[in-house]
């Protein structure tokens, strides 16, 4: 399903914050062009979960808080390409082994 960021009710400058940053991420080697709607979910799912209905000081911040986010993506995303992801299940052991 594609996304329109302009359906989503978001201000505007948060749509061109996703926009570009989605872009950006889209041009590192990383990703590919398949992974689109899913980096824009996850930077709209961000927004939501921190910013939305909130009263926050002012847009650079929220810009500045979507392009961390977008940031940390990339990070995951290498460290995930490289093996260097590990998460908690893979840590846990079963007793009875």
């Amino acid at each position: 399903m594609k996304i329109s960021l302009k359906t989503t009710g978001l201000p505007e400058f948060v749509q061109i914050t996703i926009a570009r940053e989605a872009r950006r991420l889209l041009s590192h080697k990383l990703f590919s062009s398949n992974e689109k709607e899913d980096i824009i979910q996850e930077l709209i799912l961000y927004y939501l979960e921190h910013f939305h209905r909130q009263q926050v000081p002012n847009e650079s911040y929220v810009v500045t808080s979507l392009r961390n986010q977008a940031t940390k993506l990339i990070r995951t995303k290498a460290r995930q390409r490289f093996g260097l992801f590990l998460s908690l299940d893979d840590m846990e052991t079963d007793p009875r082994e």
